[in-house]
């Protein structure tokens, strides 16, 4: 009884405590994110630096995919991997799981707007010196505006498509953390199956009515996100809340592992 005690009245330390613990998981979190965050954008430089050097030697019109959307799956891998390695470094050192899941959090906030900050000032630099926009998801979607209203929004909306992928990320992570070997395979091997394979089948031998339905419907919600980038960082924002809050059902009895 004692044993079980312990760890509930350490969870139940006001202020300080939690503070400082809090702190520490952040501030691992930070740790192990920036080696992959240095190396991600040393190549992105590069690779920048290079195509400026083709396209002002070669004097010829040419395009280079956005960093935007290479970091939007950056950070979705490392989500990934951080719920198991989180996880089992916050309850070797006595972090409660809701402290582990907060900090995550704080963390991934951050994370979002420093790297959005970041893929701004690479793609404004490209930009000077080439004369020409990399194409990022949000131009690709929206028509450019001039201005410091439009270019606050695409700030915002790229924070919560990060915020989105972080999430996504962090729940399947999750999910995987809590399988057993057998769901494992049977979900990597299944989910893609079913989407590469499945849905088109599926929405071949539905009736005319119901195919014109989910066409309408998908249309319907394409002309929605398209009106403003606010609208679609409204949806990308409750694709955040609701994984994040499926990612805190996965986290909050979670055992203590030592694999994936």
């Amino acid at each position: 009884m004692t044993t079980i005690a312990k760890p509930q009245t350490n969870e139940q330390q006001p202020s300080f405590g939690a503070g400082k613990k809090l702190g520490r998981m952040m501030k691992w979190y930070g740790q192990n994110a920036g080696l992959s965050l240095i190396i991600f954008y040393c190549v992105i430089l590069a690779l920048y630096l290079l195509f400026s050097i083709i396209i002002s030697v070669a004097a010829e019109d040419g395009s280079v995919g956005g960093i935007k959307n290479s970091s939007y799956i950056m950070l979705f891998i490392l989500s990934i991997l951080f719920f198991p390695q989180g996880t089992r470094f916050a309850l070797a050192s006595g972090v409660s799981r809701r402290i582990t899941f907060l900090s995550f959090l704080c963390f991934s906030l951050i994370a979002c707007v420093v790297i959005t900050l970041l893929d701004q000032l690479l793609a404004s630099g490209f930009l000077a010196l080439t004369g020409r926009q990399s194409e990022e998801l949000l131009q690709v979607l929206y028509t450019p505006q001039p201005g410091f209203s439009a270019l606050v929004s695409q700030l915002i909306c790229n924070i919560s498509i990060l915020l989105a992928a972080s999430a996504v990320g962090y729940f399947i992570g999750g999910a995987y953390y809590r399988m057993s070997r057998i769901v494992k395979i049977l979900v990597s091997a299944g989910v893609p199956a079913l989407v590469i394979v499945g849905l088109p089948l599926l929405f071949m031998i539905l009736p005319p009515a119901a195919q014109a339905a989910v066409i309408n419907a998908l249309q319907a919600l394409g002309n929605f996100l398209m009106v403003s980038p606010y609208r679609l960082a409204l949806c990308m924002a409750v694709i955040t809340v609701v994984f994040f809050l499926l990612a805190w059902l996965l986290i909050r009895r979670a055992p203590a592992k030592n694999s994936f």
